[in-house]
């Protein structure tokens, strides 16, 4: 943060527009990373007035991205959704499908935090689908876990399970330590649910 903050001001300095927003992008998804969400989202906020003023659009969508994370950690689903739906014209203006398919697993997860289970499963799918185009592992992680965890929220834990084993298997495949920690939580919470809290508890600590 304090070497972004600092090439953030020598551009700001020489009135370098690109620079200017790249590095408050980047500075915004660090300060989010260490939790300071509404700096986070401040900063990004500039890397996209930027980016909007240099008519680039590929960038401008990547900060979407970002931005419209920090505003659903935050809570603010109104935000969020408005920014991924923003990123998300653009992204099928331009045919940047890795970007749409993030995006679309974000509307998911907004749709999920409203307790609208049934569109954020129609959106997870959605994103699933295209998911398998790309050579992403994380993102058709993310995803798969992410309806397990939308069937658990619905009460159906026999579908929640047989998802989160999926999650589980293509982490354990293909995936780093973020993803089997994100997998490993949502198992932890399935063994939560069901009252066996010693093996939850073991779970939720393998993930942190």
């Amino acid at each position: 943060i304090a070497e972004l903050t600092a090439v953030l001001e020598t551009y700001s300095a020489d009135g370098d527009t690109y620079n200017i927003a790249h590095a408050s992008d980047k500075l915004g998804v660090t300060l989010g990373l260490a939790g300071r969400l509404a700096e986070g989202a401040t900063a990004l906020e500039q890397a996209r007035q930027r980016w909007t003023k240099l008519g680039n659009m590929h960038r401008l969508i990547e900060t979407l991205i970002n931005l419209g994370n920090i505003y659903y950690l935050q809570g603010d689903n109104e935000n969020s959704e408005a920014v991924a739906r923003q990123g998300l014209e653009k992204a099928r203006a331009l045919g940047a499908v890795r970007s749409e398919t993030y995006l679309l697993a974000s509307f998911g997860d907004i749709k999920r935090q409203a307790g609208e289970y049934a569109a954020a499963l129609e959106l997870y799918n959605s994103c699933l689908e295209q998911s398998w185009s790309l050579d992403d592992a994380y993102i058709r992680i993310y995803v798969t876990d992410a309806i397990a965890a939308t069937y658990q929220l619905m009460g159906d834990l026999q579908s929640g399970e047989s998802w989160s084993a999926r999650a589980t298997a293509e982490a354990e495949s293909r995936g780093g330590a973020v993803e089997i920690g994100i997998c490993l939580i949502t198992a932890g919470l399935f063994k939560r649910q069901q009252g066996e809290l010693k093996d939850a508890a073991a779970l939720l600590v393998q993930a942190i």
